[in-house]
């Protein structure tokens, strides 16, 4: 498994937990945050938490091949436009057939019938850089058929959000 942006480890803090049999690969693009995250772990007191590794999704080598899957909490909204459609084929290199994107956040609805609480988000998020932002969630699953894969589970959650299960095909 793995976390894709982990920023402080309290995702995959969670999920180790519950899966204690999954070896957890965490990552992270600023290897300034790798200090704290490496802290972090080791307050948790998991074992299956390995040390993080820079990745940016943006390039073709993540290390990682035949991983089952791939977890981006919170990222997409907060980076540039074309790190979503990265991320896909990113994910793909890295998954085994079969394989599983997952994605969690935020998002908007081109038939309107986005979260008034995450328009308000959107304009935050654009206000503090101009490149961040929600995505329709209809070009998220676009994103994913462009990359080979097919929507496997949509789920709303709590706050407005919603998990996204893609399965890469074979």
């Amino acid at each position: 498994m793995l976390e894709i942006a982990i920023v402080s480890c309290q995702h995959i803090a969670y999920f180790a937990a519950l899966f204690p049999s999954y070896r957890w690969l965490t990552s992270e693009y600023s290897e300034l945050k790798f200090e704290d995250i490496i802290y972090y772990r080791s307050q948790l007191g998991v074992e299956n938490v390995e040390d993080p590794m820079k990745v940016d999704v943006h390039q073709q080598d993540w290390k990682v091949t035949n991983a089952e899957v791939v977890l981006a909490i919170n990222m997409i909204h907060a980076s540039t436009p074309e790190a979503a459609p990265a991320l896909f084929k990113g994910a793909y290199r890295a998954l085994s057939p079969g394989g599983l994107l997952i994605i969690y956040g935020p998002f908007k609805f081109k038939d309107g019938t986005t979260a008034p609480s995450n328009l308000t988000f959107d304009t935050f998020l654009r206000q503090k850089n101009p490149n961040f932002g929600l995505w329709f969630m209809e070009d998220i699953i676009n994103c994913s058929r462009d990359a080979d894969f097919s929507v496997a589970a949509k789920h709303p959650m709590p706050a407005n959000n919603h998990l996204m299960v893609f399965r890469r095909e074979l």
